[in-house]
Protein backbone atom coordinates (compact mmCIF):
# COMPACT_ATOMS: atom_id res chain seq x y z
CA UNK A 1 0.00 0.00 0.00
CA UNK A 2 3.00 2.29 0.34
CA UNK A 3 4.17 1.74 -3.26
CA UNK A 4 3.54 4.59 -5.74
CA UNK A 5 0.47 4.36 -7.95
CA UNK A 6 1.04 2.90 -11.43
CA UNK A 7 1.30 5.27 -14.35
CA UNK A 8 -1.76 6.64 -16.10
CA UNK A 9 -3.98 4.27 -18.02
CA UNK A 10 -3.24 6.22 -21.18
CA UNK A 11 0.38 5.10 -21.08
CA UNK A 12 -0.52 1.46 -20.54
CA UNK A 13 -2.93 1.51 -23.47
CA UNK A 14 -0.60 3.24 -25.94
CA UNK A 15 -0.39 1.22 -29.17
CA UNK A 16 2.99 2.50 -30.42
CA UNK A 17 6.21 3.79 -28.93
CA UNK A 18 5.63 7.23 -30.49
CA UNK A 19 2.17 7.44 -28.94
CA UNK A 20 3.58 6.41 -25.57
CA UNK A 21 6.34 9.06 -25.79
CA UNK A 22 3.86 11.79 -26.69
CA UNK A 23 1.64 10.93 -23.74
CA UNK A 24 4.63 10.67 -21.40
CA UNK A 25 5.93 14.10 -22.39
CA UNK A 26 2.42 15.56 -22.11
CA UNK A 27 2.25 14.63 -18.43
CA UNK A 28 5.95 15.04 -17.63
CA UNK A 29 5.54 18.36 -15.73
CA UNK A 30 3.42 16.47 -13.17
CA UNK A 31 5.59 13.37 -13.09
CA UNK A 32 7.54 14.21 -9.96
CA UNK A 33 4.43 14.98 -7.91
CA UNK A 34 2.63 11.91 -9.20
CA UNK A 35 5.28 9.36 -8.29
CA UNK A 36 5.00 10.30 -4.60
CA UNK A 37 1.33 9.29 -4.41
CA UNK A 38 0.55 5.92 -2.90
CA UNK A 39 -2.72 4.24 -1.94
CA UNK A 40 -1.90 4.62 1.76
CA UNK A 41 -1.22 8.35 1.36
CA UNK A 42 -4.35 8.81 -0.73
CA UNK A 43 -6.47 7.09 1.93
CA UNK A 44 -5.03 9.40 4.59
CA UNK A 45 -5.87 12.42 2.45
CA UNK A 46 -9.39 11.14 1.90
CA UNK A 47 -9.96 10.38 5.60
CA UNK A 48 -8.60 13.78 6.66
CA UNK A 49 -10.95 15.44 4.14
CA UNK A 50 -8.06 17.06 2.36
CA UNK A 51 -8.00 17.99 -1.31
CA UNK A 52 -7.38 15.22 -3.83
CA UNK A 53 -4.37 15.31 -6.11
CA UNK A 54 -5.26 17.30 -9.19
CA UNK A 55 -2.67 15.44 -11.23
CA UNK A 56 -4.53 12.15 -10.88
CA UNK A 57 -7.14 10.76 -13.22
CA UNK A 58 -10.15 11.09 -10.90
CA UNK A 59 -12.12 8.09 -12.18
CA UNK A 60 -9.05 5.82 -12.19
CA UNK A 61 -7.98 6.96 -8.73
CA UNK A 62 -11.43 6.61 -7.20
CA UNK A 63 -11.83 3.12 -8.63
CA UNK A 64 -8.75 2.06 -6.65
CA UNK A 65 -9.98 3.87 -3.53
CA UNK A 66 -13.41 2.22 -3.73
CA UNK A 67 -11.83 -1.22 -3.68
CA UNK A 68 -9.63 -0.20 -0.74
CA UNK A 69 -12.63 1.10 1.22
CA UNK A 70 -14.45 -2.21 0.71
CA UNK A 71 -12.14 -3.91 3.22
CA UNK A 72 -12.92 -1.23 5.80
CA UNK A 73 -16.66 -1.62 5.22
CA UNK A 74 -16.48 -5.41 5.49
CA UNK A 75 -14.58 -5.19 8.77
CA UNK A 76 -17.06 -2.65 10.13
CA UNK A 77 -20.02 -4.84 9.22
CA UNK A 78 -18.45 -7.95 10.75
CA UNK A 79 -18.06 -6.24 14.13
CA UNK A 80 -21.48 -4.57 14.04
CA UNK A 81 -23.27 -7.76 12.97
CA UNK A 82 -21.54 -9.69 15.76
CA UNK A 83 -22.72 -7.19 18.37
CA UNK A 84 -26.25 -7.09 16.99
CA UNK A 85 -26.72 -10.87 16.82
CA UNK A 86 -25.13 -11.55 20.20
CA UNK A 87 -27.10 -8.82 22.01
CA UNK A 88 -30.36 -8.41 20.04
CA UNK A 89 -32.40 -7.14 23.01
CA UNK A 90 -29.91 -4.72 24.50
CA UNK A 91 -31.04 -1.72 22.48
CA UNK A 92 -27.40 -0.68 22.08
CA UNK A 93 -26.25 -2.72 19.09
CA UNK A 94 -27.86 -0.65 16.36
CA UNK A 95 -25.71 2.36 17.29
CA UNK A 96 -22.69 0.57 18.66
CA UNK A 97 -20.23 1.90 16.11
CA UNK A 98 -21.83 5.11 14.80
CA UNK A 99 -18.63 7.12 14.38
CA UNK A 100 -16.93 4.59 12.13
CA UNK A 101 -20.03 3.99 10.03
CA UNK A 102 -20.60 7.70 9.58
CA UNK A 103 -16.95 8.18 8.67
CA UNK A 104 -17.15 5.51 5.96
CA UNK A 105 -20.36 7.09 4.65
CA UNK A 106 -18.56 10.42 4.37
CA UNK A 107 -15.69 8.79 2.48
CA UNK A 108 -18.09 7.22 -0.01
CA UNK A 109 -19.99 10.48 -0.42
CA UNK A 110 -16.76 12.33 -1.14
CA UNK A 111 -15.83 9.82 -3.82
CA UNK A 112 -19.36 10.07 -5.27
CA UNK A 113 -19.00 13.87 -5.60
CA UNK A 114 -15.61 13.51 -7.29
CA UNK A 115 -17.00 10.93 -9.72
CA UNK A 116 -19.93 13.20 -10.56
CA UNK A 117 -17.47 15.98 -11.35
CA UNK A 118 -15.32 13.61 -13.41
CA UNK A 119 -18.38 12.44 -15.35
CA UNK A 120 -19.08 16.00 -16.47
CA UNK A 121 -15.48 16.61 -17.53
CA UNK A 122 -14.69 13.18 -19.05
CA UNK A 123 -17.89 11.10 -19.22
CA UNK A 124 -16.19 8.15 -20.94
CA UNK A 125 -13.89 7.61 -17.94
CA UNK A 126 -16.72 7.02 -15.45
CA UNK A 127 -17.85 3.56 -16.50
CA UNK A 128 -20.93 1.65 -15.42
CA UNK A 129 -18.77 -0.68 -13.33
CA UNK A 130 -17.50 2.24 -11.24
CA UNK A 131 -21.08 3.33 -10.51
CA UNK A 132 -22.07 -0.27 -9.69
CA UNK A 133 -19.15 -0.60 -7.26
CA UNK A 134 -19.95 2.70 -5.59
CA UNK A 135 -23.64 1.86 -5.09
CA UNK A 136 -22.81 -1.64 -3.85
CA UNK A 137 -20.43 -0.30 -1.20
CA UNK A 138 -23.04 2.22 -0.02
CA UNK A 139 -25.61 -0.57 0.19
CA UNK A 140 -23.23 -2.95 1.98
CA UNK A 141 -22.35 -0.28 4.53
CA UNK A 142 -25.98 -0.04 5.63
CA UNK A 143 -27.16 -3.64 5.10
CA UNK A 144 -26.12 -6.71 7.15
CA UNK A 145 -25.42 -8.88 4.10
CA UNK A 146 -24.35 -11.97 6.05
CA UNK A 147 -27.44 -11.84 8.26
CA UNK A 148 -29.66 -11.38 5.21
CA UNK A 149 -28.15 -14.51 3.66
CA UNK A 150 -28.74 -16.39 6.90
CA UNK A 151 -32.37 -15.23 6.91
CA UNK A 152 -32.68 -16.54 3.35
CA UNK A 153 -31.68 -20.00 4.58
CA UNK A 154 -28.00 -20.18 3.71
CA UNK A 155 -26.97 -21.50 7.13
CA UNK A 156 -30.12 -23.43 8.06
CA UNK A 157 -33.35 -22.71 9.90
CA UNK A 158 -31.76 -22.07 13.31
CA UNK A 159 -29.45 -19.38 11.92
CA UNK A 160 -32.37 -17.67 10.20
CA UNK A 161 -34.34 -17.61 13.45
CA UNK A 162 -31.35 -16.26 15.34
CA UNK A 163 -30.89 -13.20 13.10
CA UNK A 164 -34.59 -12.40 12.74
CA UNK A 165 -34.90 -10.10 15.82
CA UNK A 166 -31.92 -8.06 14.66
CA UNK A 167 -33.27 -7.80 11.10
CA UNK A 168 -36.69 -6.73 12.37
CA UNK A 169 -35.04 -3.88 14.24
CA UNK A 170 -32.94 -3.07 11.18
CA UNK A 171 -35.95 -2.78 8.83
CA UNK A 172 -37.33 0.03 11.00
CA UNK A 173 -34.12 2.05 10.88
CA UNK A 174 -32.85 4.84 8.68
CA UNK A 175 -29.90 2.61 7.84
CA UNK A 176 -32.26 0.07 6.24
CA UNK A 177 -33.95 2.75 4.16
CA UNK A 178 -30.55 3.94 2.97
CA UNK A 179 -29.67 0.35 2.07
CA UNK A 180 -32.80 -0.20 -0.04
CA UNK A 181 -32.28 3.18 -1.72
CA UNK A 182 -28.73 2.33 -2.77
CA UNK A 183 -29.87 -1.15 -3.79
CA UNK A 184 -32.40 0.52 -6.08
CA UNK A 185 -29.70 2.74 -7.56
CA UNK A 186 -27.57 -0.37 -8.08
CA UNK A 187 -30.43 -1.92 -10.08
CA UNK A 188 -30.73 1.28 -12.07
CA UNK A 189 -27.02 1.28 -12.89
CA UNK A 190 -27.21 -2.38 -13.89
CA UNK A 191 -30.04 -1.68 -16.33
CA UNK A 192 -28.03 1.11 -17.92
CA UNK A 193 -24.83 -0.94 -18.20
CA UNK A 194 -23.72 -1.95 -21.67
CA UNK A 195 -22.48 -5.38 -20.55
CA UNK A 196 -25.22 -7.92 -21.33
CA UNK A 197 -25.96 -10.51 -20.18
CA UNK A 198 -24.97 -9.73 -16.61
CA UNK A 199 -22.01 -11.86 -15.64
CA UNK A 200 -19.32 -12.50 -13.03
CA UNK A 201 -19.23 -10.24 -9.94
CA UNK A 202 -22.13 -8.16 -11.22
CA UNK A 203 -24.43 -11.16 -10.79
CA UNK A 204 -23.45 -11.44 -7.13
CA UNK A 205 -24.13 -7.80 -6.29
CA UNK A 206 -27.50 -7.88 -8.07
CA UNK A 207 -28.33 -10.93 -5.94
CA UNK A 208 -27.28 -9.08 -2.78
CA UNK A 209 -29.46 -6.12 -3.78
CA UNK A 210 -32.40 -8.48 -4.32
CA UNK A 211 -31.84 -9.94 -0.82
CA UNK A 212 -32.04 -6.43 0.66
CA UNK A 213 -35.40 -5.84 -1.08
CA UNK A 214 -36.71 -9.33 -0.28
CA UNK A 215 -35.90 -9.28 3.44
CA UNK A 216 -37.04 -5.67 3.89
CA UNK A 217 -40.36 -6.44 2.19
CA UNK A 218 -41.02 -9.69 4.05
CA UNK A 219 -40.09 -8.51 7.53
CA UNK A 220 -41.90 -5.17 7.16
CA UNK A 221 -45.05 -6.99 6.02
CA UNK A 222 -44.88 -9.51 8.88
CA UNK A 223 -44.46 -6.69 11.40
CA UNK A 224 -47.37 -4.79 9.85
CA UNK A 225 -49.68 -7.81 10.18
CA UNK A 226 -48.46 -8.64 13.70
CA UNK A 227 -48.99 -5.07 14.92
CA UNK A 228 -52.40 -4.92 13.17
CA UNK A 229 -51.45 -1.94 11.00
CA UNK A 230 -54.33 -1.60 8.47
CA UNK A 231 -53.48 -2.27 4.83
CA UNK A 232 -55.39 0.87 3.91
CA UNK A 233 -52.54 2.88 5.41
CA UNK A 234 -50.30 1.86 2.51
CA UNK A 235 -52.83 3.10 -0.06
CA UNK A 236 -52.34 6.75 0.88
CA UNK A 237 -48.56 6.59 0.80
CA UNK A 238 -46.64 8.34 -1.94
CA UNK A 239 -44.75 6.06 -4.31
CA UNK A 240 -41.00 6.12 -3.81
CA UNK A 241 -39.18 4.85 -6.93
CA UNK A 242 -35.91 3.43 -5.64
CA UNK A 243 -34.47 2.85 -9.14
CA UNK A 244 -35.06 6.36 -10.47
CA UNK A 245 -33.54 9.80 -9.94
CA UNK A 246 -33.76 11.04 -6.32
CA UNK A 247 -36.45 13.59 -5.52
CA UNK A 248 -38.30 14.92 -2.49
CA UNK A 249 -40.15 11.64 -1.97
CA UNK A 250 -36.90 9.66 -1.74
CA UNK A 251 -35.44 12.10 0.77
CA UNK A 252 -38.59 11.95 2.91
CA UNK A 253 -38.54 8.16 2.73
CA UNK A 254 -34.91 7.90 3.83
CA UNK A 255 -35.09 10.50 6.59
CA UNK A 256 -38.66 10.06 7.87
CA UNK A 257 -39.77 6.65 6.62
CA UNK A 258 -42.64 8.14 4.61
CA UNK A 259 -43.86 6.61 1.35
CA UNK A 260 -44.17 3.22 -0.35
CA UNK A 261 -40.77 2.01 -1.68
CA UNK A 262 -41.10 0.45 -5.14
CA UNK A 263 -39.16 -0.78 -8.15
CA UNK A 264 -40.11 -0.47 -11.79
CA UNK A 265 -41.14 -3.71 -13.48
CA UNK A 266 -39.84 -3.25 -17.01
CA UNK A 267 -41.48 -6.51 -18.04
CA UNK A 268 -44.76 -4.57 -17.99
CA UNK A 269 -43.58 -2.49 -20.92
CA UNK A 270 -44.78 -3.36 -24.39
CA UNK A 271 -43.00 -0.47 -26.08
CA UNK A 272 -39.39 0.64 -25.86
CA UNK A 273 -37.51 -0.44 -22.75
CA UNK A 274 -36.18 3.11 -22.52
CA UNK A 275 -39.68 4.46 -21.83
CA UNK A 276 -40.13 4.15 -18.08
CA UNK A 277 -43.40 6.12 -17.99
CA UNK A 278 -45.55 3.05 -18.73
CA UNK A 279 -43.78 0.67 -16.37
CA UNK A 280 -45.65 -0.61 -13.34
CA UNK A 281 -44.44 0.10 -9.83
CA UNK A 282 -43.92 -3.02 -7.72
CA UNK A 283 -43.86 -2.29 -3.95
CA UNK A 284 -41.23 -4.02 -1.83
CA UNK A 285 -43.99 -5.59 0.31
CA UNK A 286 -44.72 -7.80 -2.70
CA UNK A 287 -41.47 -9.65 -2.04
CA UNK A 288 -42.13 -12.44 -4.54
CA UNK A 289 -42.73 -10.04 -7.45
CA UNK A 290 -39.70 -7.98 -6.50
CA UNK A 291 -37.46 -11.05 -6.48
CA UNK A 292 -38.85 -12.21 -9.84
CA UNK A 293 -38.25 -8.74 -11.30
CA UNK A 294 -34.59 -8.73 -10.30
CA UNK A 295 -34.13 -12.37 -11.39
CA UNK A 296 -35.41 -11.48 -14.87
CA UNK A 297 -32.66 -8.89 -15.16
CA UNK A 298 -30.12 -11.72 -15.13
CA UNK A 299 -31.76 -13.87 -17.81
CA UNK A 300 -33.88 -11.63 -20.06
CA UNK A 301 -31.07 -11.09 -22.57
CA UNK A 302 -30.44 -14.82 -22.90
CA UNK A 303 -33.98 -16.04 -23.63
CA UNK A 304 -34.09 -15.07 -27.30
CA UNK A 305 -32.27 -18.23 -28.40
CA UNK A 306 -29.16 -16.36 -29.53
CA UNK A 307 -27.27 -16.31 -26.23
CA UNK A 308 -26.48 -18.94 -23.65
CA UNK A 309 -26.96 -18.03 -20.01
CA UNK A 310 -23.62 -18.34 -18.14
CA UNK A 311 -23.69 -21.04 -15.42
CA UNK A 312 -23.13 -18.58 -12.55
CA UNK A 313 -25.91 -16.31 -13.82
CA UNK A 314 -28.28 -19.23 -14.23
CA UNK A 315 -27.54 -20.53 -10.72
CA UNK A 316 -28.26 -17.21 -9.05
CA UNK A 317 -31.41 -16.68 -11.13
CA UNK A 318 -32.65 -20.11 -10.02
CA UNK A 319 -31.92 -19.29 -6.36
CA UNK A 320 -33.73 -15.95 -6.65
CA UNK A 321 -36.79 -17.62 -8.17
CA UNK A 322 -36.82 -20.12 -5.28
CA UNK A 323 -36.82 -17.22 -2.81
CA UNK A 324 -39.65 -15.63 -4.80
CA UNK A 325 -41.71 -18.83 -4.44
CA UNK A 326 -41.05 -18.92 -0.69
CA UNK A 327 -42.37 -15.35 -0.32
CA UNK A 328 -45.42 -16.19 -2.40
CA UNK A 329 -46.11 -19.23 -0.21
CA UNK A 330 -46.66 -16.94 2.79
CA UNK A 331 -48.90 -14.58 0.85
CA UNK A 332 -46.35 -11.90 -0.12
CA UNK A 333 -46.79 -12.11 -3.89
Amino acid sequence: MALPYPERNELWSATTADEWKALFLKHRPHQEARTKISLAEDMRILISEGNSHKNCDAAWRNTILLHAIWRLIWGHREVEDLLQVSRPDSGESSSSLPSRGEGLAKLLNKIRLELELASTLRPADVTGDIILTQEFLNMALHAPIQSLQAFAGKDGVAAGQRVYPMLEEWTQSKSARRAVWHAGQLIRATRQASTKPIQEWRVVIVYHASLVFWAYGIISSIRQKRDAIPDSASLVKMTVCLDQEPDNTTRRFINLGEGEPCLLDLASLEASQDDFTEAQNVPLRKASSIMQTTARMLTDDTTDGHRICPPLTESFARLMNELARSAKAIGLG
